[in-house]
């Protein structure tokens, strides 16, 4: 999934077979060659309901051509290509979807495109179609400002990355994607944070849903309340006072924040950009070194007391700091020292 999704950023290889798919489509009709030529002898149209011969590869494309189908926009031109029967080129449609009583079989082969209608930039019709068909047809101007018979989305420079943004179309972007994904993020430690936004924490209560017995399932840090990932991040005393020796403006929360709620905070404080990300560093380590200290309790049975973890994580930001261009000023606007 993309990072704007909820996800890792790492490739779909459905999705870039779709996109692939939707490029192929577009080069069929735009490109005049004689591997195009031969598809559209051979298949018609990839709107067209492949035969039982037909390849694994066309009946993808076939898929695609259906899922994407009002992704494409067709315009008419001078000697057009586009197939009369299949092609949905009537406002996203086919002529046999929008004319379904009327017999073009009898009149037209399978394949036959625009062109054979045709004379110039104008129409020339056969005398057996019925005036509605005739008046449809009429209605349909020729364009001449323009060479490509198919576009995606009416832009004719449409990429592969825009194919590939709408095979997730479907899925809604989250809020939190920039705020993990800072800039100059450091992936060690957004990633754990990525996990826990997207439950992926296995504490005791997620791993107790999943009917796997861990025994005590308190929290490690309190061993007063059931250990989930919002108790962990940051309802825990524990946690909470990392947090707030680190980022002394959460002091200021009435309730204890879980960490979407830290994420927003940041974004609301009176910082510039340079100075958030900063601060969504700390979030994202901190994050990351409770978790760490959580694992440390619970298999190893040593522990860190607050002050000491808050120092941990200051000098791991600090460190990553030094090579960030403004880095000595974030240093000293959010007091992060090495000691």
């Amino acid at each position: 999934m993309p990072l704007s999704k909820g996800g890792l950023g790492i490739a779909s290889l459905h999705a870039l077979r779709s996109a692939y798919n939707c490029d192929t489509i577009l080069r069929i009709y735009n490109v005049d060659s004689q591997l195009s030529r031969w598809i559209k002898i051979r298949y018609s149209s990839p709107w067209k309901p492949p035969p039982r011969h037909s390849t694994a590869f066309w009946k993808s494309l076939h898929n695609s051509a259906i899922l994407f189908k009002s992704n494409f926009t067709f315009n008419v031109l001078a000697k057009s290509s586009i197939n009369i029967l299949w092609d949905p080129w009537c406002s996203n449609c086919s002529i046999l979807d929008s004319f379904p009583d009327f017999d073009f079989g009898s009149i037209i082969q399978d394949n036959a495109c625009l062109a054979n209608w045709m004379v110039g930039s104008s129409w020339s019709l056969p005398t057996s179609i019925n005036s509605q068909i005739l008046e449809f047809f009429s209605s349909v101007p020729i364009s001449t400002g323009t060479s490509k018979h198919l576009s995606w989305e009416n832009n004719e420079n449409a990429s592969f990355k825009d194919f590939y943004k709408e095979y997730f179309s479907y899925e809604n972007d989250v809020d939190w994607a920039n705020l993990v994904w800072h800039k100059k993020h450091s992936l060690r430690h957004s990633v754990y944070s990525w996990m826990a936004l997207s439950n992926g924490l296995k504490t005791s209560v997620a791993l107790t849903a999943r009917n796997i017995d861990v025994g005590n399932t308190a929290c490690s840090f309190c061993q007063t309340h059931p250990e989930s990932t919002p108790h962990l991040l940051f309802e825990c005393d524990y946690s909470f006072q990392v947090i707030c020796r680190l980022i002394p403006q959460f002091s200021s929360f009435l309730f204890r924040p879980n960490l979407a709620q830290a994420f927003q905070f940041i974004t609301g404080l009176n910082f510039t950009r340079e100075v958030k990300n900063g601060l969504l560093l700390i979030l994202n380590n901190a994050v990351y070194s409770l978790w760490a200290e959580r694992n440390s309790r619970k298999h190893n049975g040593r522990m860190a007391c607050a002050v000491t973890l808050a120092k941990r994580i200051f000098r791991t930001v600090y460190l990553k700091l030094d090579s960030w261009k403004c880095g000595n000023l974030i240093k000293e606007k959010l007091m992060v020292s090495y000691h």
